[in-house]
């Protein structure tokens, strides 16, 4: 039983834009994402150094790496550590050999450290400079201070505070140690041994390509499992913001096969199957007979009984000349779906109809278009023929 079909027969289901748009597409990846932030795994085919700082080495895919040949040199990859997502890549076999110097320096290589004791001398002398400008005044008269060289003071103030500040520093070790690397070309019997290193060094990229594919696809599948679920909490989330309140209309009257069924939907559905309300939406002509509502997907099912006459007016009810069209399309267009059963189908198998909407709500939430059913179907029938049931008692034949 194909959902929205064209053909008159009971039972029909007709169900929303929105429902039958999801059952079709489902969610994009980018309306996961934005919806939920639910991310699809990515596969690296980058790989990325260690640190993020002022060292911005060029982006390599992770394929150049098993194209090297014997003479290829790249001294990223000899010198840095990289990654491939979060695995660790070997260090690529150097074709240079280095050898390293220790030295100590105050904070700074050598160039560096002279240029910044050339800058703190200099601040030193400024601060001096400015604190015996307030001070001199106060100690010493005019005739005093001519006497006395200013600058002098200054620079054996300045260099003795530097000089005593490095003494201690040097008391208590603070000093640097720094490597000076030299970098020398292999000897031919040093690269004939990288060549088996390369060869050695492209087996453990291509295994950690490998391993890293095995858990893309491992995540995929995890992914692709949560994914269900989280395209239900999405639709959920989207139906939810146009639910509309209930509002209770105990007036209305339930004939006894009505009442009847009411038990079987109560069985299946339990607290989630309600009579008398309807979607409180201003000026409302239209009232459920029962509402079936389904939490996981914040969704409610306006769930129809058709008779063809009444048995209090003896007037026919539910032909081609009502408004049931209109019924259905009002309900679509709040985002409730519509199932049609005729008295005879819920008086004759009641359970089948019970299993019926459980089965069209595990095909929406399974992306289906269509679900089997065993009841025996019976047309919509119009208005000619509503007279003639009436006029032949077919109320009270089943």
């Amino acid at each position: 039983m194909i959902f929205n079909s064209q053909e008159k027969e009971y039972p029909s289901i007709f169900l929303p834009k929105r429902i039958k748009e999801f059952i079709e597409n489902g969610f994009t990846d980018t309306e996961l994402r934005e919806g939920l932030g639910f991310q699809k795994p990515k596969k690296e085919t980058f790989v990325k150094p260690k640190y993020h700082s002022f060292y911005k080495p060029l982006q390599l895919k992770i394929h150049d790496l098993l194209v090297f040949n014997d003479e290829s040199i790249h001294k990223d990859l000899e010198n840095h550590d990289f990654y491939l997502g979060e695995y660790l890549l070997p260090r690529k076999p150097s074709f240079y050999y280095t050898t390293e110097v220790e030295y100590k320096a105050l904070g700074f290589k050598t160039d560096e450290f002279l240029k910044n004791s050339f800058i703190i001398i200099l601040v030193l002398h400024f601060i001096i400079f400015l604190a015996s400008s307030v001070l001199l005044p106060i100690f010493f008269d005019f005739e005093q201070r001519r006497n006395i060289s200013v600058f002098a003071i200054v620079s054996i103030a300045s260099f003795g505070i530097y000089f005593a500040f490095l003494f201690l520093l040097f008391v208590r070790n603070k000093f640097s140690i720094y490597v000076s690397k030299t970098r020398e070309e292999l000897t031919f019997k040093e690269k004939y041994r990288r060549t088996d290193l390369l060869r050695n060094y492209n087996a453990k990229i291509q295994a950690i390509i490998d391993l890293q594919e095995q858990d893309f696809q491992t995540k995929n599948q995890e992914f692709s499992k949560e994914r269900c679920v989280r395209e239900l909490d999405l639709l959920k989330q989207r139906n939810g913001n146009d639910t509309l309140n209930l509002v209770d209309n105990r007036n209305s009257k339930k004939g006894k096969s009505e009442l009847m069924f009411l038990k079987y939907l109560y069985d299946e559905f339990g607290k989630n199957v309600l009579t008398d309300y309807s979607p409180n939406i201003g000026k409302n002509p239209f009232q459920p007979d029962f509402i079936v509502y389904d939490d996981d997907i914040d969704f409610h099912i306006d769930i129809e009984i058709d008779e063809p006459y009444s048995f209090d007016t003896g007037d026919t009810i539910h032909h081609d000349r009502t408004k049931d069209a209109k019924r259905n399309l009002f309900f679509n267009e709040i985002n409730w779906g519509v199932i049609r059963f005729s008295e005879k189908q819920i008086v004759t198998e009641p359970k089948k109809c019970c299993q019926l909407i459980q089965n069209t709500l595990k095909a929406i939430k399974g992306k289906q278009n269509y679900i089997e059913h065993t009841i025996t179907k019976e047309p919509f029938w119009s208005h000619e023929e509503a007279l003639i049931m009436k006029l032949n008692d077919y109320r009270n034949r089943y």
